[in-house]
């Protein structure tokens, strides 16, 4: 394919939507059809099981209906010889896989879950000769050897056979690594996921909640050990791979970074919602197809069951009739006992001790027969595809693992309360009839499990659609490095700063070594001196005994001496080192815009009947405390879509959107603007604005300010009407930025959404447990990003860590605040934490460098901007009449133009005069002083609409995150000169994307302006990059707006989302880094080196006592 691809297959649906999100009315569907391009994909998957290519056909099959041509190596073929259909080649490798797998797998115990390193170190071994037989089929060589002529532009490659990845250097193309089950712990480290033993620990863990504490460390010796043994087998896999492809192939380690994505066929919440970048895309359930008719013969049988059936079932990967023969009799003989009868998948035609209750099939249709309303409950070795089945059917479980994630998923039963574990090693009569009858008998599993599904299916697209989407998102971008994170393709030794950590390590010590040393040599001088000044009384004492009673003391013979001659040069002494520390930021996170969507109809007819059918209204309170236009039109699109949705609001805001009295019936506003916006404009207008080094200032002075009004705010009689009233909220929305205002979940005993109309402030990440860290995830009120020297790194951690003391320095005052307000007896605010469900942030991932978040942090960038509207006609009349162009110039809402220093303006006025360029300015007066005839200046211009025509050249901007975000928009590049808060982040953003240029308002200078304008306009690939950006960061399945309806929404249908919040949110350092299991080990690690040190040192004593009586006894 010599272009990227631009649609899905070969034709790209563009879904119209009318009044998608508005209550009881019909969702309108225009499908535009064009003609467009298809791609070529070869999928590699070589593990000889069902229930892994089950999960990869359900993808291939779907793009290969979309347009595109499969090349398929399969161990499972779906067509036989010759039936598969134009486009879709399969290269079978059945044969020879599965007499692999069998020889060297199926010998492998089951039932035990001391067998699991035996199992991981034999699956290691096998998939290096299975890939490398693989290769070598005829049909492979072939491909091979016609890879010059028969190009791929995209690779599947199966997640768990790590080999696959050389293919990416092999046919010179972009992977896409797909997971039948979870998160394979190599994959998840080289594509920048947060690993961690105990909280997210990897699907070959076998327990994992309520650890005693020599569990957590048998879990932590399996991480790690797991991780070792991946590591060990890397260089026979290298090996491998120059056998099959030359000595010139590149080790496996070097092809990671043709990976672009990751699919795996698993839940968030079945992951503990472990927080991950862009480019891990879960799909659980993508196996699964729509319930068809049983056969006959089956459906009667299920259907005369008087008391029920119990399904059982060990999956594909187990042959039961191997298993132990008492443990199979146990099953027998319970089962025979039951009033139930009992289905029992049985690989032979004779079951040893049948009773009559029970019948035997060797295949049975698993995911149709457990939505008959008969099956009772299902007793399964907790395959991940027979789970994700039973949760579909809403049948629980009892679970036996045996390989491989089995003991993980059934863990995961207990956890949810969906069934109940059983060891095959020990089970006996009583325990399997106790569980049993528990299962079919408490009516709360059966519960438990319809809740769980209604939760992990609440998505805005199913399984294979969003494989679809993503699979095709990074066909249309050539790749999708921009979804990558900064964490990625990251050793620990980087991860970890090793390099910094070491050389302040090695300096700190070099300093305590040289204070000691100085100590030393004081205390020696010290002794000197008293010894010396001893010796000199005895001298005097001697001195008027030899010479006379009258002679004067030493002391007194001090002023007869003129000089001191020392042995030493002067500059010897002066030579001292002075450290220079410079002092450097820019960091902020940007919006994303509203995107064209491209999602099946079937799936969206489904949606819109979801959404308009019988749901009841919602009352919902938004609380945006700051008084600036450029937070609160952030705010507004999501009320007023939920408001039109059916639900009622009540907001409190300083910029209403409705003259008073004409709001809509279900939409309150109560307007705080003038108390709000008088604080504001007294306690931080006069902040300094662009140096770098008020940005401490700026953020204490507004932290400050914002309190006040938020106090204000609450006082307000309005406000205060709302708190005496009866009425109840289902939902609060509350600005991010006010962290005070969460105190009212308590007070509405209600559930909140945070929204940010920027990037993540404050503790946002800690709340849900994001993925922080000083240089990989800066926060948005840092100034340097990328590129940084060893001084800057120190003053970025610096500056980063300073930011952290000074929020928790607020901690005191914001609940001295609340507490004011309301009362003393209300609950901390750091206890507020669990009440919020979701955080809605208005930044793209890629503004953020892709930071791994859980599943309850929406990013929702943009969601602002409107459909573009018609200029007013002077406006258009003037940009259409440029000769050469307009140079649009705003400072944004947060920034008055006219207090700027007057010697700075006048050089923008300078440059302005003597360019061929049109100038439009916002200012906030009537006149410019020295404005020149080609600068027009307007106290309001429509910033987003204006930035879209094309007149205009260049946009001169203090760097706020809407004005960037309408920039991207528009396609136009920028010029920073930022003053406040994010803006530096902003700016160095537009440096690392190369969509436009920096400059310090404090240093600014004629040359410096004029030369970054000629840059900008003349150097046409500042636009041709931010024309990129926008289509990869504009590239999604749903707008903003919608995707923060519809997760608002979920919250709503759930009545919370705990379900999605990570294991790792909202506990402290010391838990997450488990400091006291590593102190207990340490201090044991060092009690036994030093109990063996005695040991030894005893021997030695011993062994030389010995040997001298030995000696004695010889002489």
């Amino acid at each position: 394919m010599s272009n990227n691809v631009v649609g899905n297959g070969v034709f790209q649906r563009v879904l119209v939507m009318t009044n998608m999100f508005s209550l009881n009315k019909i969702v309108l569907i225009v499908t535009i059809i064009h003609g467009t391009q298809a791609a070529r994909i070869l999928g590699v998957f070589p593990t000889p099981s069902i229930s892994h290519q089950v999960v990869f056909r359900r993808l291939t099959l779907e793009l290969h209906k979309r347009g595109h041509e499969l090349v398929v190596v399969t161990t499972d073929p779906v067509f036989q010889t010759g039936q598969a259909p134009a486009n879709y080649t399969e290269i079978d490798v059945h044969d020879v896989s599965y007499s692999a797998w069998r020889d060297g797998f199926m010998k492998t115990s089951r039932g035990s879950a001391n067998d699991i390193y035996e199992q991981i170190s034999r699956m290691l071994n096998l998939r290096i000769d299975l890939f490398e037989l693989q290769m070598k089929n005829k049909e492979v060589q072939s491909l091979l050897r016609k890879r010059k002529e028969s190009k791929f532009d995209l690779l599947l490659l199966e997640a768990c056979i790590r080999p696959t990845m050389v293919l990416t250097h092999v046919f010179d193309a972009p992977a896409i690594l797909i997971s039948s089950f979870g998160g394979v712990e190599f994959v998840l480290k080289m594509i920048g996921v947060p690993t961690h033993p105990i909280l997210y620990p990897p699907s070959l863990h076998q327990r994992i909640y309520n650890l005693t504490f020599s569990e957590k460390v048998r879990e932590v010796y399996t991480h790690y050990y797991l991780e070792y043994l991946y590591w060990r087998s890397e260089p026979q896999e290298n090996q491998m791979a120059k056998r099959l492809f030359g000595p010139n192939t590149p080790t496996i380690r070097e092809t990671q970074k043709n990976v672009q994505m990751a699919l795996l066929n698993v839940h968030a919440i079945w992951e503990e919602n472990r927080p991950v970048p862009p480019n891990v895309i879960y799909i659980g359930g993508i196996h699964q197809n729509p319930e068809k008719e049983l056969p006959k013969d089956l459906k009667e049988y299920l259907d005369s069951s008087k008391h029920g059936v119990i399904y059982i079932s060990f999956g594909t990967n187990v042959e039961p009739s191997l298993l132990p023969p008492e443990r199979i009799q146990i099953l027998v003989k319970v089962f025979s006992k039951l009033p139930y009868d009992v289905l029992w998948k049985w690989d032979k035609d004779e079951l040893p001790g049948s009773s009559k209750n029970i019948r035997i099939a060797k295949w049975l249709p698993q995911s149709d027969l457990l939505r008959h309303p008969k099956i009772k409950a299902f007793i399964t070795q907790g395959g991940l595809q027979s789970t994700e089945e039973a949760i579909t059917a809403g049948v629980p479980l009892i679970g036996m693992p045996m390989l491989m994630d089995q003991w993980y998923n059934v863990e995961k039963y207990v956890r949810h309360n969906i069934g109940l574990r059983l060891d095959l090693g020990s089970v006996t009569e009583e325990s399997l009839r106790n569980a049993i009858d528990t299962i079919t008998g408490d009516e709360s599993y059966r519960q438990n499990i319809a809740r769980l599904r209604s939760q992990v299916y609440d998505q805005p697209q199913s399984s294979v659609d969003r494989a679809v989407w993503w699979t095709e998102h990074v066909l249309r971008h050539g790749g999708a490095t921009h979804l990558r994170a900064a964490g990625a393709l990251k050793s620990w030794t980087e991860y970890f700063e090793l390099n910094l950590i070491a050389v302040l390590l090695v300096t700190f010590l070099i300093v305590i070594a040289l204070i000691a040393t100085l100590i030393s040599s004081l205390v020696t001088s010290m002794k000197l001196y008293f010894n010396y000044y001893d010796k000199l009384k005895k001298r005097e004492s001697n001195g008027k005994t030899d010479f006379r009673p009258n002679t004067p003391t030493v002391r007194e013979t001090q002023k007869n001496v003129q000089m001191a001659l020392l042995n030493v040069h002067a500059i010897w002494e002066e030579n001292r080192p002075v450290l220079n520390v410079i002092y450097i930021g820019g960091i902020h996170q940007n919006p994303e815009k509203e995107l064209p969507k491209n999602i099946e109809m079937k799936f969206y007819i489904l949606l819109a009947l979801i959404l308009t059918d019988g749901k009841e209204a919602a009352r919902i309170l938004g609380v945006f405390p700051v008084p600036s236009i450029s937070h609160q039109v952030a705010f507004r699109p999501l009320t007023l879509e939920l408001a039109k949705r059916g639900h009622e609001l009540v907001v409190l805001t300083p910029n209403p959107v409705f003259a008073k009295g004409k709001s809509p019936e279900n939409y309150t506003e109560i307007d705080v603007h003038d108390i709000s916006y008088q604080i504001w404009k007294k306690g931080f207008l006069e902040t300094s604005r662009g140096k770098r080094q008020d940005i401490f200032e700026q953020s204490r002075v507004a932290m400050d300010v914002l309190y006040d009004i938020f106090s204000q705010q609450l006082l307000t009689d309005e406000f205060q009407a709302i708190l005496k009233s009866e009425k109840k909220f289902d939902l609060l929305i509350l600005e991010a930025m006010m962290r005070p205002a969460r105190i009212l979940c308590h007070v509405f005993n209600a559930p909140a959404v945070i929204i940010s109309s920027l990037g993540g402030i404050g503790d946002i990440y800690d709340t849900v447990g994001a993925a922080t860290h000083p240089l990989l995830y800066p926060i948005v009120t840092r100034q340097k990003l990328y590129n940084l020297s060893f001084w800057e790194k120190l003053s970025e951690m610096h500056n980063h860590y300073t930011f952290e003391r000074m929020w928790k320095e607020y901690d005191k005052k914001e609940n001295e605040l609340v507490k004011s307000v309301f009362s003393s007896n209300v609950p901390n605010l750091s206890e507020m934490a669990d009440r919020i469900s979701l955080i809605l942030l208005n930044a793209h991932s890629i503004w953020e460098q892709n930071r791994p978040v859980p599943p309850n942090l929406i990013y929702v960038g943009g969601i602002h901007q409107k459909p573009q509207q018609e200029l007013p006609s002077d406006l258009k009349t003037y940009l259409d009449s440029s000769k050469h162009g307009v140079i649009y110039i705003s400072f944004g809402t947060n920034v008055v133009p006219s207090l700027l220093p007057p010697e700075r303006i006048q050089i923008l006025i300078k440059v302005f005069s003597q360019l061929p360029y049109d100038v439009l300015w916002k200012w906030d007066k009537d006149e410019l002083p020295g404005k020149s005839k080609n600068i027009r200046i307007s106290k309001w211009l429509p910033q987003s609409d204006l930035l879209r025509h094309p007149k205009i050249k260049v946009f001169i901007t203090q760097g706020g995150l809407q004005s960037t975000e309408e920039a991207i928009t528009a396609g136009v590049p920028l010029i920073g000169m930022p003053m406040l808060g994010d803006q530096w982040y902003n700016v160095e953003m537009y440096l690392i994307h190369k969509i436009g240029l920096r400059l310090e308002l404090d240093e600014l200078s004629a040359e410096r302006l004029r030369n970054n304008i000629e840059e900008i306009i003349d150097n046409e690939s500042y636009r041709q990059n931010i024309a990129r950006l926008r289509s990869q960061m504009y590239d999604q399945p749903q707008s903003s707006l919608e995707r923060a309806v519809w997760w608002t929404e979920h919250v709503l249908r759930h009545g919370g989302a705990k379900h999605l919040r990570a294991a790792g949110a909202n506990i402290s350092w010391p838990q997450y880094l488990e400091l006291e299991l590593v102190s207990v080990l340490l201090i044991s690690v060092l009690i036994t080196l030093t109990i063996l040190s005695y040991i030894i040192l005893y021997l030695w004593r011993l062994l030389r006592t010995y040997k001298d009586i030995v000696k004695i006894k010889r002489s």
